[in-house]
């Protein structure tokens, strides 16, 4: 069996480790070992998306490797969870692309969060009760492995006397990169990770990913042959293959990177698939402008977005505004999602909208969608919070696509109902990374666009 990524699962409350969980990796027909089950699914951690997005950006040819991804737990009746088996997972799923560039002959253990700002993957620290009770069981004599990866941040002064009390080095990545030596003379090593390292951890862990080359001219034979049996299968009436089905899933669900090499595997086009990959390549160009009133004055000013004038826009809670979205070549349906954030971590959905009647998918002869329409109707600010007196930013995104986004619907339905302040803010942070991921895929027909403004 390959390397298992492990990761520890403590009970800090009753000061108990109660074993890992190890993902590893095997070929596909290879049986299941005893006490293994296949991983299909991202675990459900608190920051899922995260994690997926994560993956996306940084390990995106894992999603097109043919090696499944297996886990088997220490004791199968805990349950294992926590976002704190993120790294564990992570390298677990990057392993199903590349080649391992450590020669380690047992498990390593992972510990650390995946979470992402500004449309970056970092790693973040894990709870600091729960971290030694980890360490601790590590270097245990009892326990046969001996690579520990995890958060710099963790590893403060009083971590890294109890590492080198018991015997184990303690390197960072830039220092495995350079050549250090992972278990001198047997010794157990901690290997620590900055926020931003991710990308470089999994250098050093992995090579380089490979493309397949070389087949043998009768196995490019049967493809081909195959191809061209379900190409006439198709022809003769058989229903759209299931792959379109899961395509239009991962787009719905914000898995971009994965549904395009997905579409691009498609051998047998489908009307289905034909559809997708259509919709995909569509060009969205849309125009954002907002028609701004000023407080007791009747005329109204129109501001295009991004703009000079956008950009030095200062509205207070006495001033309207609307927002205009225009195309030159109108969808045939689409989504539309705009959400107002404010920088004290208040969000508003303003499409979809009960109040105004703002529903989705809006139809192509719906367009210029004016917002709210009519002529009574405004948006408005609320008045500044006492500990924001002196203003604050707000920021407006907009985005357009040919499907529904229910990761996005379902992070700030989630978002609505928080009333944990901290909880609320984390929300509102994926709710950010999700509409991003769609600006950096590449799919030419999401559309968003931001717009900030001061709230004086």
């Amino acid at each position: 069996m390959p390397t298992h990524f492990a990761y520890p699962n403590v009970l800090p409350r009753e000061d108990l480790f109660i074993g890992c969980g190890r993902y590893t990796v095997i070929l596909p027909g290879q049986a299941l070992g005893d006490g293994y089950r296949e991983i299909a699914e991202t675990p459900n951690t608190p920051n899922r998306t995260q994690l997926e997005y994560a993956l996306q950006i940084l390990s995106p040819d894992s999603y097109d490797a043919d090696r499944l991804l297996v886990e088997k737990q220490d004791d199968p009746k805990r349950r294992y969870r926590g976002n704190s088996l993120d790294l564990a997972y992570f390298l677990a799923h990057t392993y199903k692309s590349r080649e391992m560039n450590l020669r380690i002959s047992d498990d390593i253990w992972c510990t650390g969060v995946i979470e992402v700002k500004d449309g970056t993957p970092f790693l973040r620290k894990v709870d600091a009760t729960g971290f030694r009770l980890k360490m601790s069981h590590f270097l245990s004599p009892a326990n046969p492995d001996s690579v520990f990866i995890v958060p710099a941040a963790n590893m403060q002064k009083e971590s890294v006397e109890t590492a080198t009390a018991r015997g184990a080095g303690v390197v960072s990545v830039r220092q495995l990169a350079d050549g250090a030596d992972l278990c001198r003379d047997g010794a157990k090593t901690i290997l620590k990770v900055l926020p931003g390292e991710l990308p470089a951890l999994l250098s050093v862990i992995f090579q380089p990913c490979r493309r397949k080359t070389g087949r043998k001219k009768w196995i490019a034979g049967a493809l081909a042959g195959l191809a061209c049996l379900l190409a006439g299968l198709w022809f003769f009436g058989r229903p759209d293959a299931p792959d379109a089905a899961k395509i239009e899933q991962l787009l719905q669900n914000g898995q971009l990177s994965a549904a395009k090499q997905a579409i691009a595997r498609v051998r047998n086009n489908s009307p289905m698939t034909e559809k997708i990959r259509a919709l995909m390549n569509r060009s969205c160009d849309i125009e954002l402008t907002m028609a701004v009133q000023r407080a007791g004055q009747a005329a109204v000013e129109k501001i295009q977005v991004p703009s000079e004038a956008s950009a030095n826009l200062s509205l207070s809670n006495e001033d309207d505004y609307r927002l205009v979205i225009s195309t030159a070549d109108p969808p045939e349906k689409a989504y539309v999602y705009i959400f107002q954030i404010d920088q004290s971590g208040r969000a508003y959905c303003v499409f979809p909208n009960v109040k105004w009647k703002l529903e989705n998918p809006v139809e192509a002869g719906q367009w210029p969608l004016v917002i709210p329409e009519g002529g009574e109707e405004w948006l408005f600010l609320d008045q500044l919070p006492a500990a924001w007196k002196d203003g604050m930013k707000e920021t407006i995104h907009l985005l357009v696509s040919p499907w529904r986004a229910n990761d996005i619907e379902s992070i700030f339905n989630k978002v609505d109902t928080e009333t944990d302040r901290n909880a609320r803010k984390r929300l509102i942070e994926k709710l950010k990374n999700q509409l991003i991921v769609r600006k950096k895929t590449g799919i030419s027909s999401l559309a968003y666009l931001k717009v900030k403004f001061f709230h004086k």
